[in-house]
Order: C-alpha cells, then sequence, then structure tokens
C-alpha cells in the first residue's frame, strides 16, 4: 500500500508475474510524482517500510510504502 495519512490518500498496489514491461518502482515513482517532487526515498527505522517525501509548493508530506497482504482478502 502506498498512504499519505495528511491527504486520506491510500492506493493498494497488487502485483502480478506476467511479461508485462511495466515495473512496479516506476508506478511508485509515478504516483508519488502527481502529488509533487520527490524530496527523498529511505526505508523506516525498522526497516519494513519505505519512507517517501515529496515536496508539493511550501509542503511535504511522507508517503508511507508498506506491504499490506494481510489487508486483502481474494474471494471467487
Amino acid at each position: 500500500m502506498l498512504m499519505c495519512r495528511e491527504d486520506n490518500y491510500y492506493t493498494v498496489v497488487r502485483v502480478r508475474k506476467t511479461n508485462s514491461p511495466d515495473k512496479f518502482e516506476d508506478l511508485i515513482i509515478e504516483l508519488l510524482q502527481e502529488h509533487g517532487d520527490i524530496k527523498d526515498i529511505d526505508y523506516d527505522t525498522d526497516k519494513k517500510s519505505l519512507e517517501c517525501w515529496v515536496q508539493k509548493d511550501d509542503e511535504v508530506k511522507m508517503f508511507k510504502l508498506f506491504n499490506y497482504n494481510w489487508g486483502i482478502i481474494e474471494c471467487h
């Protein structure tokens, strides 16, 4: 999940194995750039998620990228 609590922004990205040239990293960069200029991307203190700092105008916001497998339930 890519989440920014300040903006109430929550996007779940489900990665599938395909032959598509699209890459997860490229998608995340594109999503972040929609919100401004990327200033920094680094692991959090526990190294369980990434903190992505994005600036738009004079405001800097943190988007967190983390594993959300436990929050996804598939049914048929």
